[in-house]
Formats: structure tokens, sequence, C-alpha cells
């Protein structure tokens, strides 16, 4: 991902709309909108990558950036899309605040789908080229304040806009479970842990791919997380804890000896996502049971046993002490 110089207008530190969000969530969202924008190519489109963009925008907070993601795209101010499994991001007022230069590189994230023709804008016409001069570019200094702030557009959607924005047609992908969790969502959790994977295993993202067969796997695993974590107080929250017992495990792993092949009695390193880890529910319990001794949990010896591990577990993760 390449970071990009981009222009921030006065009216985004008096926008009520992005305090009232970041007051009511907890959020650091000023900043995290702000940063994002250094994220977006030339057509304001993203990879919905929370740790990544993470990496980029606040590498030295703790918070979580999949809940700043969803905030925003709740109130309009971003939205999510995909395209080929892969989740996606855009600004939908990205025109009307950003003036890209023409020597930027082409998009190379496909565009938004059902997006009106009014919203399919090309970056490049936001502003005449660039010269060499730069002060050429600079505002003209007998353009008085009043002037200046009628022709600068809000910075983000009004609620008008925000309930204009087309909604994506309904299919299977969008239709929540009884735990009011969307199968689009689901992957997007799956594929954030399987990068976990790659990261804290050091294995090459590039050669590991999210195989179908890595899918089945984990998407079988994650089920039994969801039906073993502590609901909480709605969907997102029930989701967080689900991903945080699939975390227990990734973790267990890596601080096995034997497992990352550090251990001289192992002759080769074990840690296939679908043959070591996440290979089926019993193995999920296995290495709940190989963590229990740094929990304090007790082992897992049956469906009763593995709901009050998982509770303990869970208990433990979501405080953050991993």
């Amino acid at each position: 991902m390449q970071q990009r110089i981009r222009s921030i207008k006065p009216e985004f530190f008096h926008h009520e709309g992005l305090f009232e969000l970041e007051r009511d969530t907890g959020l650091p969202i000023r900043l995290a909108f702000a940063g994002l924008w250094t994220c977006c190519d030339r057509e304001g489109r993203f990879k919905w990558r929370p740790l990544t963009l993470k990496s980029f925008i606040m590498p030295y907070d703790n918070v979580d950036f999949s809940r700043v993601l969803d905030a925003m795209a709740t109130r309009g101010f971003i939205v999510r899309y995909t395209s080929k499994d892969d989740a996606l991001g855009f600004i939908p007022t990205w025109k009307a605040h950003q003036s890209i230069n023409n020597r930027e590189q082409a998009s190379s994230i496909p565009a938004p789908p059902q997006l009106p023709e009014d919203q399919q804008f090309d970056a490049s016409a936001t502003r005449e080229p660039r010269v060499n001069d730069a002060s050429s570019t600079r505002l003209e200094g007998n353009r008085t304040e009043q002037n200046r702030t009628e022709q600068i557009n809000t910075l983000v959607p009004t609620s008008s806009e925000v309930e204009d924005e087309p909604k994506p047609a309904e299919n299977s992908a969008d239709k929540p479970d009884k735990f009011g969790i969307t199968p689009r969502q689901k992957m997007e959790d799956l594929k954030l842990l399987f990068a976990e994977y790659l990261e804290k295993t050091g294995r090459n993202p590039k050669i590991n791919e999210f195989s179908d067969k890595k899918r089945k796997c984990g998407r079988v695993c994650y089920e039994f997380c969801l039906s073993k974590a502590l609901r909480g107080s709605g969907p997102e929250e029930h989701r967080a804890n689900a991903v945080s017992l699939m975390r227990i495990c990734i973790d267990a792993l890596v601080a096995s000896d034997w497992h990352m092949g550090r251990d001289q009695k192992s002759t080769d390193s074990y840690m296939e996502w679908d043959k070591h880890l996440f290979k089926n529910p019993d193995k999920v319990m296995w290495w709940w049971n190989k963590n229990s001794k740094s929990t304090q949990a007790k082992p897992v010896t049956g469906e009763d046993s593995a709901k009050a591990i998982s509770s303990q577990l869970n208990r433990t993760y979501v405080k953050g002490q991993k």
C-alpha cells in the first residue's frame, strides 16, 4: 500500500457528525478518517484491510481498526463493497474535496457496483493540469473568506445524501444468520485471521493463498467458535468474541516450539492452516487445551467443558490480555 499526500479543509475540524460519532463510539474517528484519505487511490478507493490500514494510520494506538471502519460505514462516511471476494471501500464524497495530481497512478481497484453515473467520476477531472510552479495552485489573495467558504463543499455527506446512497441488492452474502452475522462478514473475519496467521508464523503471503480448502476449514471452525463465544450485547460483539476464540488457536500455535520447528526434537514445522490449526472443531478445542495453562482454564473433555473453557478464554481475550 502506498500513502499519498492529501488535502484537508478547515471545515473538517468543525464537522458535528464526525464529532458525534467519535463521542458515541469512543473511537478515534476524526484522526482515522483523515488518515484514511492518504491510503486511498485517486478514485477514493481502498482495500478493506483493517490491520494494514492501522499500521499506516495509527501504528502506535491500541485500537481495533475494524471497529473504526465499521463505525464510519454505519454513518455513510465510507462505503464497503466486494469484488471477487475482496473486501474494498471508497469515500462517496471524494470528488468534492480532493484535488488529484494528474501524474498520480490510475486506480487498480474495481469501481463499486451499482454506482450512479453522477458518482462514477474521473478524479483527474477535479483540477487543471499541475504546473511546475507550485505558487499557481494557491488561492487568489483577493478572494474573501465568505466566497471561499461558499465554494467549498462539505467534507462528508449530509444525512439526506446518506439516505440517497445506493443500497446493494440483497443476496445470500448479506443475509444474516441466527446470530445476526452475514456470510460476507464471516469471510471478512476469516481473511483478516488468515492474514494474522501468515504474519505471526512468518509465512510468505505470495505463496500461501487463501485456497478453497483453507476457506472451507476456516468456515467450519468459525461457525463452531460462534456457537461457543459469549453473545455480548449484539451481533458485532458476538462476532468479535468468536474472532478472539480463533486468535487463541493462532497464538497457541505460534507459542508452540514443536509446531513452529524451534524444538530440537521436531524435524519439521507443523503449522498448516487447514491441517494443523483449523482442521476441524476438535482441533480448535485441542488448541484451547494447549492454551489452558496460560489462561488457567479447565481442560476440554466434553460439550459442557467446551462451553466453560470458551467462556474463560473469551473473557481473557476480550479484555486484551493476549
